[in-house]
């Protein structure tokens, strides 16, 4: 049988699975808290994804890159 996830976090010190904890509990709480999303964003997302998929090997931009691109206009 495959390791899980739960097994590599359980491999961790415990200040990192205590990191790890946080971080995990932080983003439930901020997903909780996040605005629904209208259906139409919830289709485009959808289609970008399946797209992305479809094409692993198109070129991607980080946010960075794009920030850098828009600041230098």
């Amino acid at each position: 049988m495959g390791k899980t996830l739960y097994d590599e976090g359980n491999k961790l010190d415990l200040p990192a699975r205590i990191r790890l904890a946080q971080d995990i509990l932080e983003s439930v709480a901020n997903e909780l808290n996040a605005p629904p999303l209208p259906n139409e964003q919830r289709a485009e997302l959808r289609a970008r994804l399946e797209h992305h998929r479809r094409h692993p090997d198109e070129q991607t931009w980080t946010l960075e890159q794009i920030k850098a691109n828009l600041g230098t206009r």
